[in-house]
C-alpha cells in the first residue's frame, strides 16, 4: 500500500451520533480527527445528509475547519456510487485514501473508488457487523474509535 494522506469519513454513524435529538461526536472522535491533522492528513466528508445540515452540525461540534470538503446527497449521486468520493479528491491516488464508514454504501462505494476502506462498528456494530463490512472489501472494522486510530497510525 502507498501512503495514506487523506482520510475521507461519513458523517452519520461514523463522526457524529445522530441517534438523538442531541448530536455528539462519538468517544474519540475529536482526538482522531486532531491526531489526522498532526499528521498532516487532508481530511473530508462524505455523507448522504445535505451539504448544509451536516456544516452545521460539524460546526456546533467544533470540528468543520478540520476538513477541506464535504460532499452532501446534494453535491454528487449517492452512496454505494463513487461519484462523491470523486468529487472531494478528483487528483488523489485510490491507493492513498482511507474511507471510515458505519454502512454498506460506505464500504462498496469506498471499494469501487479503490480506497482502503475501513467499518466503523462503534455504537452500533459488532463481530456480525465487521463479518459483512469484510465480505464488502473493508480491510479492517473496529468497535472503538481508539482502535481505528491505533490501526490509523501504522498507515501514515
Amino acid at each position: 500500500m502507498e501512503k495514506i494522506t487523506h482520510v475521507v469519513f461519513d458523517h452519520d454513524g461514523t463522526l457524529v451520533d445522530t441517534s438523538r435529538l442531541e448530536r455528539s461526536l462519538y468517544p474519540g472522535i475529536k482526538d482522531l480527527v486532531h491526531f489526522l491533522a498532526d499528521n498532516n492528513i487532508s481530511m473530508y466528508v462524505w455523507t448522504a445528509r445535505s451539504y448544509a445540515s451536516t456544516k452545521e452540525i460539524l460546526n456546533k461540534l467544533g470540528l468543520a475547519s478540520k476538513f477541506i470538503d464535504i460532499c452532501g446527497s446534494n453535491n454528487a449521486p449517492g452512496k454505494p456510487s463513487p461519484a462523491g468520493l470523486e468529487y472531494l479528491i478528483p487528483e488523489v491516488e485510490a491507493q492513498n485514501v482511507i474511507v471510515i464508514g458505519d454502512s454498506l454504501g460506505d464500504i462498496i462505494g469506498g471499494t469501487k473508488f479503490g480506497a482502503h476502506c475501513i467499518g466503523a462498528s462503534w455504537g452500533h456494530g459488532d463481530e456480525t457487523v465487521a463479518q459483512m463490512y469484510a465480505e464488502y472489501g473493508a480491510k479492517a472494522s473496529f468497535l472503538t474509535v481508539e482502535e481505528c486510530k491505533q490501526y490509523i497510525a501504522k498507515l501514515i
